[in-house]
Order: structure tokens, then C-alpha cells, then sequence
């Protein structure tokens, strides 16, 4: 009977030195292998032109906190396009002073959709408006 108790332990203990041993090779590459090895193979003044969506609609009591938050970025070369379905969506009036002080946010009226959701149809909208960008990033506005 103790072999049988012996054993349900031993098993037991696997999940367990499985997880163990992800968790200390994960902090090994992250200290030691990718920043001795890897990181060394990048340019570290790479820094493409990003663009960031951001569709919104209505208005919530953390709106304008969370769209601010959006340009705190450490990134260098970025822009905001806020987009929106209509001139008379409440998150409006909360995104136009945001843009008027900030330069790089701007926002754009997508219009109604009638063939896809609306949110894809604000999403479309901001990226025709987009001259040059390396890299889109699209985010929620409640978040």
C-alpha cells in the first residue's frame, strides 16, 4: 500500500517540475540568452512610423483617462486616429479636445455601414486615411 502512495505522490510531483523548469528557463532567456544573444542582432535605433486605430462609440465614465492613456507612449514615431461612426457619437466630444491639443491624434467620421459591423467599417475608415505608416496597431477604446 505505501508503494501506491509512494507513487500518486512521485506523479503528482510532475505537473509540478514541468512548470518549475519553464519558469527557470524562461527567466534564463530572458536575462541571459536574449539580451547576450539575440537582442545583440537588432538594430536598437529601429523605430518604424506606427499608426494606432482606435474605433469608439458611446461614452463611459473611464473614456477619456483610457484614450489618454494612448498617448503615453515611450515610442517615438506614432500617431492616433481615433474614428467614430458619426458627428453626433457622445465619445466625440471627448476625443475632439484630445486631438485639438495633441498633435499626433487626429479622428476621423467613418459614416454608417451597411455591409459589414460598423466597428470594421471605423476601421476601414481611419486606415484610408492613413498616408504612410510601417505598422498598424489596433487597440479598443476601453481599455
Amino acid at each position: 500500500m505505501d508503494s501506491i502512495y509512494l507513487l500518486i505522490f512521485l506523479v503528482s510531483l510532475i505537473p509540478f517540475s514541468i512548470n518549475f523548469s519553464i519558469a527557470v528557463y524562461t527567466l534564463l532567456y530572458h536575462f541571459f540568452i536574449y539580451k547576450n544573444f539575440i537582442r545583440t542582432n537588432f538594430d536598437l535605433n529601429f523605430s518604424p512610423k506606427c499608426t494606432i486605430i482606435i474605433p469608439a462609440k458611446g461614452t463611459n465614465p473611464q473614456l477619456k483617462k483610457n484614450l489618454l492613456s494612448f498617448l503615453k507612449q515611450n515610442y517615438k514615431d506614432y500617431k492616433i486616429i481615433f474614428t467614430v461612426e458619426s458627428k453626433t457619437d457622445p465619445a466625440l466630444k471627448t476625443i475632439k479636445p484630445i486631438c485639438s491639443k495633441v498633435k499626433n491624434a487626429s479622428y476621423t467620421i467613418a459614416g454608417l455601414s451597411y455591409s459589414c459591423c460598423q466597428k470594421n467599417k471605423n476601421l476601414i475608415s481611419a486606415i484610408s486615411k492613413i498616408k504612410k505608416t510601417d505598422i498598424f496597431v489596433f487597440a479598443d477604446s476601453d481599455i
